[in-house]
């Protein structure tokens, strides 16, 4: 940190005897908008990244409802077929018929 600090303060003494025009920017200038830059893009970044994990978490969700959703509906239209009346159960049903 000191020598950043020294490198800096030497930098500001060599530049403070020049003429300062309104396009003149100071290496130290740039090197504080790079920073500020990087920094936005950064947080920007990590917003986007967390507003992905959301959806994704969200669709795993959605998916995971969508297959019990299916189920549910695959039992329950099965429960609407037609009944075997040549089938095992049937003659079960039958002969318990009978016998009452």
């Amino acid at each position: 940190l000191d020598k950043l600090k020294s490198k800096c303060g030497m930098i500001s003494s060599v530049n403070a005897g020049k003429v300062e025009s309104d396009k003149y920017e100071s290496p130290e200038y740039k090197l504080i908008m790079a920073a500020q830059k990087r920094e936005e893009l950064q947080q920007e970044g990590d917003l986007l990244d967390e507003t992905i994990q959301k959806k994704e978490k969200e669709v795993r969700s959605m998916r995971k409802t969508l297959m019990e959703l299916r189920q549910r509906n695959t039992s329950f239209r099965a429960s609407f077929s037609k009944a075997d009346t040549n089938g095992a159960k049937a003659h079960e049903l039958n002969s318990l018929g009978e016998k009452v």
